[in-house]
């Protein structure tokens, strides 16, 4: 994670940490039942997010791995059609249609008016690809760009 991306989860973890169970305690010990039903929420919606993160990409024979939690996304060599590295200029001004924006990193749904929708799966903002496979675009952030870059460009 870039530095602004391990501050934004932080922040916001010291927040879920607090507000949840203090909703909790407050509204259990209070009998306010939509307090602590506020409490569980935000620990759901808390435990979904990390679920989501991406933990890792893997470059594989059969095309590329994008490892979390939840599970693997998997797109196959075949289905990717261009890999080309993308500057944090480029998605500045992104908006975000459905997904996280800062907590582990960012996430889901994106677009911008160059690019379209995206699907992002990013732990840091710089060092960036955009990969366009014949149903969507990806945008991801590995730690070595130009490797990776040179690894995918193989299997495309």
């Amino acid at each position: 994670m870039d530095r602004s991306t391990r501050i934004s989860t932080i922040v916001v973890t010291v927040l879920f940490a607090a507000l949840p169970v203090a909703g909790l305690f407050m509204g259990i010990t209070s009998g306010n039942w939509t307090l602590a039903a506020v409490g569980c929420l935000l620990l759901v919606v808390y435990g979904i997010v990390y679920a989501y993160r991406p933990t890792a990409y893997e470059i594989t024979a059969h095309g590329l791995l994008i490892h979390r939690p939840a599970g693997v996304v998997k797109i196959a060599s075949s289905r990717i059609r261009q890999v080309q590295p993308l500057e944090k200029a480029q998605v500045r001004f992104a908006l975000r249609t459905f997904g996280v924006g800062g907590l582990f990193g960012y996430f889901g749904s994106f677009y911008t008016k160059s690019l379209g929708s995206m699907t992002w799966y990013l732990t840091r903002l710089d060092a960036l690809v955009l990969i366009e496979t014949d149903r969507e675009k990806l945008v991801l952030s590995p730690n070595d760009r130009d490797a990776f870059l040179q690894e995918l460009s193989v299997l495309s």
